[in-house]
This record gives C-alpha cells, sequence and structure tokens, in this order.
C-alpha cells in the first residue's frame, strides 16, 4: 500500500494531473484447485485485485475529465486448468472495471478492460503460425487477434478483445 501511496504522490507531484491509466498488476502462479494454498490466493488477490483497486482509488482523482483508465484482465471464455485463483482475481478487476466505469462517467472518463490473450510470454513460449483448424476448436488462439500468439516483434496494430466497462 506503501507503494501506490507512493505513486500516486508522485504523479501528482509531478505531473499535477493526468490523462490515462493503465492498470496492469498480475502475477499467476499455477495450481489446481486441491493445490491451491491459501497463502497462493491471497497473494494473488493482493496483487491482482487489491492492488489495481487501490491503485485506482489513488489515481482517479487526479484524472483529468474525459480521462481513460485501462485495466488488464483474462480471457476467461478458455478454461486454462491451474488458473482457478488467476482468473478469480482478474474476473474480479472486470467487474470493478464495470462499476468503476458508472462511477466515473459523471466526469466523462472512459474505463476499459483488455484480455490480449496468450503471448510468448506465457508457458507455451514459442511464437508460431496458427494451429490446426481441429484443434482451433479448444485452444485459447482463437481468441487472439489474428487467431495467432502475441509476439514481441508484432507491431502490426492488432486490437486485444475487451470493451467499455461502460453501460
Amino acid at each position: 500500500m506503501a507503494d501506490i501511496a507512493g505513486l500516486a504522490d508522485l504523479a501528482r507531484d509531478r505531473l499535477g494531473r493526468i490523462d490515462h491509466v493503465f492498470v496492469n498488476h498480475g502475477i499467476a502462479e499455477f495450481a489446481e484447485l486441491a493445490e491451491v494454498t491459501e497463502e497462493s490466493w491471497d497473494r494473488q488477490f493482493a496483487i491482482n485485485t487489491k492492488g489495481s483497486f487501490f491503485t485506482m482509488q489513488r489515481l482517479a482523482p487526479l484524472i483529468n475529465d474525459g480521462g481513460s483508465v485501462v485495466f488488464t484482465t483474462v480471457v476467461n471464455d478458455v478454461v486454462f486448468p491451474g488458473l482457478s485463483a488467476y482468473s478469480a482475481s482478474k474476473e474480479a478487476m472486470r467487474a470493478f472495471a464495470h462499476v468503476l466505469a458508472v462511477e466515473l462517467l459523471p466526469r466523462g472518463i472512459r474505463v476499459n478492460w483488455g484480455a490480449t490473450g496468450p503471448s510468448t510470454r506465457s508457458p507455451r513460449p514459442r511464437c508460431s503460425s496458427p494451429p490446426t483448424r481441429r484443434s482451433r476448436r479448444t485452444s485459447s488462439w482463437r481468441w487472439t487477434a489474428g487467431s495467432r500468439r502475441g509476439c514481441p516483434s508484432a507491431t502490426d496494430g492488432s486490437p486485444v478483445r475487451g470493451r467499455s466497462g461502460a453501460p
């Protein structure tokens, strides 16, 4: 919490006001239901959910009217075994983004969430061409722009999956 307070103080002192906030808190600890510990659950929620929530609480007053907020979340339309705690923490952020959009609407501040899907920094560490049609039915690739995995060298401006949290 001290780091979040320090970030808000730094932004206020150096910038005064801000136009945009990109909230990208996140850790994932892979464990299936039987192996998830209370400590792991608490750690993921502390960073992914609590950290994001209180970052916005501190930064929202500094956002100029008409500004924007973007949260990174997770594509949960495809199930990844071993990511139940992570997915729950990121879904909580998506729900928060919807409520925050309504709360910031009077100031004209747009709130969006984006779920980029897997990348080369994901558990499957290689850029490659799209999977076969048969495997695509159960693959997370179908949720990414162009049905492909993101690569650090990909700068084609492909959109991420997401939408405004505003009603």
